[in-house]
């Protein structure tokens, strides 16, 4: 449990700083969040609560903007809060996550198995706990996981959400939308969920469905990831100008999300005269996805957008290299599977595709 200020000012600041974590995600909330918690810590240097604030503000910067430095910072103040108060559950379960993020299961494990003995109920650290599971292939322990933590906080609507991302992710497509369409008549403006819906509706092929629930999504707060999305529509459509558009407002958004430039190249691509400008997007792409593989090693998703660039690259050996790693690590993840497929196809290899 954190251990509340004795200061009334920093615990003002600090409850201020909550409120911002708990709006919908994007860098302007986050950046309100540090300042308001790092204030509580001017009042009270010792308030371990404002230092796991501070480091999953960080944190949730770097899953919009994929800034890796913005990392190291959220684990910087995680491990300040540890000093400060090892007994806080909300820091390991931060923790975890950022461990998780970086790769580094068997710390991940570590952490999360010292939160549940902290906090053994905590909806967030079951959430961790499966995706630990499901990044290292152990599916069923993974969705049981799910199961449980939805059977002790029924009404908890991002524990549903994270379940149906995980259904999305290994093809139970039709089971992941009920859970969102039920999910959203609850929390309508919930534009985690709603990217996830437009994801579902776009592997069925509905994708009149998959773009509006797209652009709810970025109405609510506009992020590259969802730009990305309405991006896809547009390609999958063959309106490439319309898809370069929105990779392009995707890239100013996250500027150093190696996805995005592969999926601006595969558009330049299919238009007259811009092979140059397409070789030039894979490029970054694989700088950015390098780099990335730098904090985390054994990240299936790099290595299948790796994969893609190195292919149009001309680079074919390197490409087959992330292609094979991406389904080694991921054998069942529906994306993953899918750009195997291109992959093998944009090869001319019929026979593995």
């Amino acid at each position: 449990a954190v251990k509340i200020t004795s200061d009334i000012t920093a615990y003002d600041y600090y409850m201020q700083g909550l409120e911002y974590l708990g709006k919908p995600r994007s860098q302007e909330n986050y950046d309100a969040a540090i300042k308001l918690m790092s204030t509580a810590l001017v009042h009270d240097k010792k308030f371990a609560g404002a230092s796991v604030g501070i480091c999953r503000a960080y944190r949730g910067k770097f899953e919009l903007s994929k800034v890796t430095s913005l990392l190291q910072r959220a684990e910087e103040h995680c491990l300040d809060a540890l000093a400060l108060d090892d007994s806080d559950a909300h820091a390991h379960i931060a923790l975890g996550m950022i461990y998780r993020d970086k790769g580094d299961y068997k710390k991940a494990k570590k952490t999360l198995d010292i939160a549940s003995k902290l906090d053994r109920n905590n909806a967030d650290l079951a959430m961790v706990q499966a995706s630990v599971y499901q990044a290292t292939n152990k599916l069923d322990l993974a969705e049981s996981t799910f199961l449980d933590a939805i059977a002790n906080n029924p009404r908890n609507v991002l524990i549903a959400g994270e379940y149906a991302s995980f259904l999305i992710e290994t093809g139970r497509i039709k089971d992941a939308i009920g859970i969102l369409e039920n999910s959203l008549a609850i929390l309508p403006d919930n534009e985690p969920q709603l990217s996830n819906l437009g994801v579902a509706y776009f592997y069925l092929g509905k994708y009149r469905q998959s773009a509006d629930a797209f652009e709810k999504a970025v109405n609510i707060v506009p992020t590259g990831t969802g730009f990305a999305n309405s991006g896809s529509v547009y390609y999958f459509a063959g309106e490439y100008e319309k898809a370069i558009d929105m990779y392009r407002k995707a890239i100013r958004l996250s500027p150093t999300d190696y996805r995005l430039y592969v999926y601006l190249a595969d558009s330049l691509r299919m238009l007259p005269g811009r092979k140059p400008e397409a070789l030039d997007e894979y490029r970054k792409a694989v700088k950015l996805g390098s780099e990335h593989l730098g904090i985390n090693e054994n990240n299936a998703h790099v290595y299948q957008h790796l994969a893609i660039a190195y292919l149009y690259l001309g680079n074919h050996e390197q490409g087959k290299a992330c292609i094979e790693k991406a389904l080694s690590l991921r054998p069942e993840d529906m994306d993953i599977l899918y750009m195997g497929l291109r992959f093998w196809v944009g090869l001319g290899d019929y026979e593995t595709a």
